[in-house]
């Protein structure tokens, strides 16, 4: 599934609303608060990610010389590359759109 990035933040709250519910609960002998802590132990070590908004774009081409819609960048297409669905240089999703969602 695309789109996949969660909030580390969310995601720890998240968790430790369940712990104290179990807390409270007392329906459990602490093993599985205990559990809990250690996620979100293991969440708070994770690296963060440098996310960039998706760009979209649409090839202007021109039989094996392709200009992409985004970067304005030329790239020399070979045989295989001819259905290429993004830029190799800015990584611009090519599906025919603008960066604001419209069809281009």
């Amino acid at each position: 599934m695309s789109g996949d990035l969660i909030s580390s933040a969310k995601l720890r709250r998240s968790l430790m609303i369940w712990a104290d519910k179990l807390r409270t609960a007392g329906e459990c002998g602490g093993c599985e608060v205990e559990l809990l802590q250690a996620v979100v132990k293991m969440v708070d070590a994770q690296a963060a990610v440098d996310t960039e908004p998706v760009r979209h774009g649409k090839w202007e081409d021109n039989a094996y010389i392709w200009k992409c819609g985004s970067c304005h960048k030329w790239l020399l297409v070979e045989d295989g590359d001819a259905d290429m669905n993004y830029c190799p240089n800015c990584g611009a999703k090519m599906d025919g759109r603008t960066d604001d969602g419209q069809i281009a």
